[in-house]
């Protein structure tokens, strides 16, 4: 025996009385630790040794360093010997049965092991994986199944492992942040935000109110953000109600000011964008629920969320720097059942008289989670009472201290040096419900290279049976919902006691004695249940069984296709009341189905829509859901530029003599019912609705970015109780109201700024009913050059600043001037910088404000030419010559308003000379209307082209050049480059066909339709002329290369590849080119191609071990008729087409689909890994398939096991092709967006 064992016994028998101190003394002096604080203080010692000290927090230090290393596994940076555990787990299941279960883990710098034995009664299993090198083997025995078997993979050990731990359900834990860490726990008062250093420890601080945090987690500490450095940091705290995010640094208490955050808060699991809170950087966002000079708040509640644990991702930057300079942290919190029931949603449990019931937790294998009971190891709760020597060395004891674990002893074992070895959990009141964690330092992990290889265990899906019968447009309108399928299961809502309420519980069985987990959303089709939390919650759901959002996209019938053009305004939904996110959720329910989501674009969320208006969650009304509603209307039909109508919704409308006159009740504000803010309408403008209110129409939204801009003067005084009355405009120069902006600049100069700091505007417009007026006041602030402005605007949703609802008045900051003279200045805004001009009159106190405007209600900038022969006909005589044409012509241009123009730049000579069929120099009445219905054929916008004919042809000498159209366009407000006129050149030459070097009437027509062709096609003949480089009269791939790569869509060296090799199949004499047939042959192939849906079908990768890749140059495609009902079961004839992975890959859909077009079959490498991986996919092009014998199923071969993927034994742990599916199912839309 160890001397430092004999003296302890000795020194337990002591204080046990079983030896007197006499007898003590006759075998050896008593060595102890003299420190009381010790675990291992011996009041009776002799003799004293510091080596015989030991402390609670160094035995909790050890506890947890071991749990971190089960929970994340080892370093593998760091590791030089083989470490791992072993977890025993015993439970006592009724009066004469027990639970046993057994894990060992075990890793190596080079190496991976892993097994278990699970029994319970007369029923055992055990399993084993080991990895070694780029080998697996994998072992499994129960009642049915006894199997090993070894494989390859194309990785290594490094990169399979890393892989592996990866994974969420990895055997070694995961990767979340330790709950405990040997950080210093500190005191906090979140009142002041100082820490307590008068509270030492966990209860003391408690009881005073304050919290018991991790010391550098404060202020200044290291709080695990990433980014640059900064002078911001990021803190987490919890309560029970709340999670409180506290930023500190250097900033003022001014939340115009203050920083911007990001903020996303996501159900564990989840996609991020399906977070429940989503704020990203583009918003700007620095809503602090608190804040002081140095220090903000954000608070999240718990009170709205369901038991379960949650993420928070935060992101925090100064206003003045960019949000790459951010710092990031995240946090991960639980929220518990309201009945502080911690319990999970699993399949086993101990019940206590005296405590609550907690369930184990098991991983997808329907085995024990090391990780659950790690958890209920808590080094601030847990406390030791004593200790013994044992034959390993010294057994320490203690009590747990965690409400509602199933466990309350807890021994921590240690060897003579006090070495942590392990720890017991064990239940006092059940002796047959423990748990021990033991440290491994040796063992083997090493394959058996005895065992013959076999192939991973992979099987090609084909996509098209993964629809289950629905056909092809299943989920076409909700690919990014993340359905979960329970095929033949069993969904109650609320049928669960234990879940929260507005949920439905849900099992695999409705036999099963235990419910498998709850969810918000839930249907039934056709025996199966499908569920989703991507809908958030609603006590509205639980009737959603008989929706059909699964198949179709829509609550059954609400949101039917053939309804979805009678969606035109919030009547047609069905809510009473908008006033809550629950009634917004119609609307953006609808958008979701009808909205043509790009490739990873979130999906959008109420929240998304708010942050587009500018509105709180805690306030709706049926102004935010009408801006919510046109933000949809304008996403959803506004993305090619078309034309959106644009309306307003009035409580009332009356007639006034002609027309309607509508208002809101709220805008009665004396009580007299006069409603002072009314706006007319047209009778053809406004419908009542069925729920009472009016909707009006307001007009289009429109693009006015191709306008011509015109200056547009607004009067103005200076502010005097007298108001705009006062306007004297004697001494102002009105002469550019109106006039085309022609250079939209400035030189600034030192004239003193004379704009006066406080002012009322006035502008008026013609309406049918007389003349209308709108007024407004405009506030300079010298001290710090920002401009405010005051004007009515209908309701707070249009008003972007204060809002006064008595009043109806909104003062919205416009910008700050930056700079100025005596006669402009600019107004700069983050959204643009704004050039004005403006006079003013001291003594009148009158002035002008002159700015640019895109429109002017007078201004119509399209011309025609409609007059009678008498208009022109000056002298009487019935007859028109050219200088008559000529006045007549720039008189209706002045009219029109367009006095920039004359009859000689709009090419009156030409149409004169063409429309004077006699050539006598003068136009007969006949003649005249020829002439005028050419004119007039431009009031539609687009120019005839007899008209246009006329303009460029300035000679008249029947051909258009290049030099006369050049004339023509340099005499316009858009000149051509020298780019331009090379272009035109080659066009001109490509359509002058009987090369006279310019264009007769029939040519020009020719040019003209096929530029103007609404398809965007490229004429064919000018394409062969344009791709013909050499022009010998063929178009060869590298032409085309070539000609591609000076275009904004470049062609790369990949797709020139498959390009060549498809225009090699329609090169019939083998000349290395296409000559102008062989060329329109190819295009109307390709033609073809578009218009009609090659047959394609869809393999899709699916693998058991996800961390397993596949050498591409050992596994081959193999095409043969098979049948059978299971997997491992299947019957095969041999294969009537095989070809290696390695020879049919891509790595991207695009380049997949151009090689469908020449070959039968391509192997899409999705995630560019250069293996075959879970989520890769086989296309194969059956119209282009030439094979010796039928075939219905694709199968994966390895020749260097000589076996294929679905023979090997593991697949017997798939329950047949309904089960693949249904696990396939749970991958969720991450594996099927891959393609």
């Amino acid at each position: 025996m160890q001397k430092p064992v004999a003296i302890c016994m000795a020194a337990l028998l002591l204080l046990a009385g079983c030896l007197s101190t006499d007898e003590t003394e006759e075998i050896l002096s008593i060595v102890g630790c003299e420190d009381e604080n010790s675990l291992t203080y011996v009041e009776n010692a002799t003799e004293f040794s510091e080596d015989f000290c030991v402390y609670e927090d160094i035995l909790e230090d050890s506890i947890v360093e071991f749990i971190n290393m089960i929970e994340n596994g080892p370093d593998m940076d760091t590791l030089d010997s083989t470490v791992g555990y072993t977890m025993e787990v015993s439970e006592a299941v009724d009066d004469e049965e027990s639970w046993h279960y057994l894990e060992t883990i075990i890793v190596s710098p080079d190496g991976y092991k892993a097994t278990f034995e699970d029994s319970y009664g007369d029923n055992h299993s055990a399993g084993e994986i080991i990895m070694s090198g780029n080998e697996i083997q994998y072992y499994f025995n129960n009642e049915t199944e006894d199997f090993t078997v070894r494989m390859k993979h194309a990785g290594t050990f490094e990169e399979a492992f890393e892989m592996m731990m990866s994974d969420d359900d990895m055997m070694m834990g995961d990767d979340d942040d330790d709950e405990y860490s040997d950080d210093e726990m500190v005191c906090y008062d979140m009142s002041t935000h100082m820490i307590l250093y008068e509270h030492q420890n966990q209860i003391t601080c408690e009881e005073e109110g304050y919290m018991w945090v991790p010391a550098d987690s404060g202020p200044g500490g290291d709080d695990g953000t990433e980014g640059r450095q900064t002078s911001l940091s990021i803190e987490f705290f919890e309560d029970y109600d709340m999670v409180t995010i506290a930023v500190t640094g250097q900033f003022s208490d001014d939340l115009e000011t203050s920083p911007y955050y990001t903020l996303m808060l996501i159900k564990s699991g989840n996609d991020p964008e399906y977070a429940l809170i989503n704020i990203q950087a583009d918003d700007l966002y620095n809503d602090w629920d608190y804040i002081e000079e140095g220090y903000a708040e954000k608070h999240i509640s718990k009170d709205w969320l369901l038991s379960n644990y949650f993420d928070i991702e935060f992101s925090v930057w100064h206003q003045s720097e960019s949000s790459e300079n951010a710092v990031s942290s995240q946090y991960t919190f639980f929220v518990a059942e309201d009945d502080d029931d911690d319990s999970d949603d699993d399949d086993m449990s101990w019940e206590n008289d005296d405590e609550d019931e907690m369930e184990v937790e098991l991983d997808d294998d329907g085995n024990p989670d090391p990780t659950f009971y790690t958890g209920l190891y808590n080094p601030l709760s847990a406390t030791m009472t004593g200790f013994a020597a044992d034959e390993t060395g010294y057994t320490f004891m203690g009590s747990l201290n965690y409400e509602g674990s199933p466990f309350s002893y807890l021994e921590i074992h240690t060897d003579s040096d006090f070495t942590v070895l392990g720890f017991t959990m064990e239940d006092t009141e059940e002796e047959d419900n423990w748990v021990e964690f033991m440290m491994i330092h040796s063992g083997e992990t090493m394959t058996d290279d005895t065992i013959p290889l076999s192939a991973l265990p992979y099987i090609l899906v084909d996509m098209s049976e993964f629809d289950d019968g629905e056909g092809d447009e299943q989920h076409d309108d909700e690919d990014y919902i993340d359905w979960n399928p329970y095929y033949g299961g069993y969904c109650e809502w609320e049928g669960n006691p234990d879940d929260d309420d507005n949920v439905w519980s849900c099992k695999e069985d409705e036999s099963d004695q235990y419910w498998d987990t709850w969810w918000y959303y839930c249907e039934l089709h056709d025996g199966d249940w499908f569920c989703t939390d991507d809908f958030g919650e609603s006590s509205d759901y639980a009737n959603s069984a008989n929706n059909d959002r699964y198949t179709n996209g829509y609550d059954g019938g609400d949101y039917d296709d053939s309804d979805d053009d009678e969606i035109t305004s919030l009547d047609d939904f069905d809510v009473s009341s908008w006033d809550s996110t629950n009634d917004l959720e119609q609307i953006v329910d609808w958008f979701n189905v009808n909205y043509m989501y790009e490739e990873d674009e979130p999906v959008y969320q109420v929240d998304d829509f708010l942050s587009l208006c500018d509105a709180s969650p805690d306030y709706i009304d049926y102004y935010v859901a009408e801006c919510v509603f046109d933000s949809a209307m304008n996403m959803l039909y506004n993305d090619d530029e078309e034309y959106v109508e644009e309306f307003h919704y009035y409580d009332n409308c009356t007639d006034e003599n002609g027309s309607y006159e509508c208002w809101m009740d709220e805008w009665d504000y004396d009580g007299d019912g006069d409603y002072e803010e009314s706006h007319g309408f047209a009778y053809s403008d406004c419908s009542l609705e069925s729920n009472g209110s009016w909707m009006c129409f307001t007009g289009w939204e429109d693009d006015y970015e191709d306008s011509e801009e015109f200056y547009a003067c607004i009067p103005f005084v200076e502010y005097t109780s007298a108001g705009f009355s006062i306007f004297n405009n004697s001494s102002l120069d009105e002469s550019m109201c109106g006039m085309e902006i022609i250079e939209n600049t400035h030189e600034f100069d030192n004239s003193t700024f004379t704009m006066p700091t406080h002012l009322i505007w006035e502008q008026c417009w013609e309406e049918d009913n007389g003349t209308e007026c709108e007024t407004g006041e405009i506030y300079y602030d010298v001290n710090t050059t920002m401009l405010w402005e005051t004007i009515h605007e209908n309701n707070y949703m249009d008003c972007d600043g204060d809002y006064d609802n008595n009043t109806s008045m909104c003062t919205e900051w416009i910008g700050n001037v930056t700079e100025s003279d005596g006669s402009a200045f600019i107004i700069s805004h983050p959204d643009q910088d704004i050039l004005a001009l403006y006079q003013y009159d001291n003594a009148t106190q009158s002035g002008l404000f002159i700015a640019t405007s895109s429109s002017l209600e007078d201004y119509d900038d399209e011309w025609s030419f409609d007059r009678e022969i008498q208009d022109c006909d000056s002298d009487g005589d019935a007859m028109v010559t050219y200088s008559e044409l000529e006045a007549c012509i720039n008189e209706d241009l002045i009219n029109d308003g367009i006095d920039q123009f004359n009859a000689s730049t709009m090419g009156a000579y030409g149409f004169f000379n063409m429309t004077d069929i006699n050539e006598d120099g003068m136009l007969n009445e006949s003649e005249f209307n020829e002439l005028n219905a050419i004119l007039s054929s431009s009031e539609d916008g687009d120019m005839d082209p007899e008209m246009m004919f006329a303009i460029l042809d300035s000679n008249d000498d029947g051909e258009v050049t290049v030099s006369e159209w050049v004339e023509a366009s340099n005499q316009s407000d858009e000149p051509m480059t020298q780019d331009d006129i090379d272009n035109l050149t080659m066009m001109i030459g490509i359509y002058d066909e009987d090369d006279s070097g310019g264009l007769n009437f029939d040519e020009f027509v020719n040019m003209m339709d096929n530029m103007d062709n609404e398809e965007g096609d490229m004429d064919p003949e000018m394409m062969f002329y344009l791709f013909d480089a050499n022009e010998d009269g063929e178009v060869t791939a590298s032409e085309w290369f070539d000609f591609s790569n000076q275009t904004d869509d470049p062609m790369s060296e990949e797709d020139f590849g498959f390009f060549a090799a498809m225009m090699d199949n329609y090169d019939e004499d083998d000349s290395g080119g296409l000559d102008f047939d062989e060329f329109m042959t190819f295009m109307n192939g390709m033609e073809d191609s578009e218009d009609s849906e090659p047959d394609v079908a869809m393999y899709m990768a699916f693998g058991l071990l996800h961390f397993a890749e596949a050498d591409v140059n050992d596994y081959m495609v193999q095409l043969a008729m098979c049948e059978g009902e299971e997997i491992i079961e299947l019957e095969c004839e041999d294969a009537v087409y095989s070809v290696l992975l390695a020879d049919i890959m891509a790595s991207s859909e695009e380049e997949a689909m151009m090689a469908l077009m020449s070959g039968s079959m391509v192997f899409v490498d999705s995630d560019d890994s250069g293996t075959l991986t879970n989520g890769d996919y086989l296309m194969i092009n059956k119209d282009m398939l030439d094979v010796d014998g039928e075939w219905n199923s694709a199968r994966l071969y390895s020749s260097e096991s000589g076996s294929y993927t679905d023979e090997n034994p593991m697949m017997s742990m798939l329950p047949g092709f309904t089960g693949l599916f249904a696990t396939i199912g749970l991958l969720g839309a991450a594996l099927i967006r891959r393609e």
